[in-house]
């Protein structure tokens, strides 16, 4: 069941181009309006980024062309049947499933995002707290619930930050505004694991 879970959180984390609704459903963070979102940023040095673009470029193509399999399943089935037909595909089409399953739990890095300040928008999984419960580093992903209520993303798609001063964020499910500088380095929690570090300048919410 994990493996099928993976498999629906690699096919939500590519292709939502509607902006994201003020809600608490579980649901991927839509690709921004990077240049509008330029636009209004006062930090002009600080480049707006969206989330496949840390992914390697064969491996973007695989979660965004998902083996049809899992397009073409038919609808009614037990949980039973899903399984069956899902290891079935998997046998027939082995070397095709192994690939996209590795995309979908990738650590590999674009190697050329190290030290460049970006931007990007995200939800908070916080992993540590200053005595006031403050957030003193947290994770970034890419849609509301992931490590908490759903299976991680992918390495490549989680960054931890590092703040100086800790943070306050009201209600987890609403996205916020990153900026600072990313680095290409594995950190690795009992939460999480990310490939992106990044050094935090400041945040906003993403909605102001």
């Amino acid at each position: 069941m994990f493996r099928i879970l993976m498999m629906f959180c690699g096919l939500c984390l590519i292709g939502c181009e509607q902006a994201p609704q003020q809600t608490a459903d579980p649901t991927p963070l839509a690709t921004p309006n990077i240049k509008a979102a330029e636009k209004q940023t006062n930090e002009v040095e600080y480049k707006t980024i969206d989330w496949p673009d840390l992914i390697p470029p064969q491996q973007l193509e695989l979660i965004e062309n998902p083996p049809n399999y899992l397009v073409d399943l038919p609808d009614g089935l037990s949980e039973q049947e899903l399984l069956a037909t899902i290891e079935q595909a998997r046998k027939e089409n082995e070397d095709e499933i192994i690939a996209y399953e590795k995309a979908l739990m990738s650590s590999d890095i674009i190697a050329e995002m190290d030290g460049q300040k970006i931007r990007i928008a995200g939800f908070v999984v916080p992993v540590n707290y200053d005595n006031e419960q403050k957030i003193k580093s947290f994770f970034l992903v890419p849609y509301f619930g992931a490590c908490i209520h759903m299976p991680p993303p992918p390495p490549n798609q989680t960054i931890y930050v590092e703040t100086e001063t800790s943070i306050e964020v009201e209600y987890l499910y609403d996205p916020v505004w990153i900026s600072g500088t990313l680095s290409t380095d594995l950190f690795e929690d009992e939460i999480a694991t990310s490939a992106y570090v990044v050094q935090m300048s400041h945040h906003e919410l993403y909605y102001d």
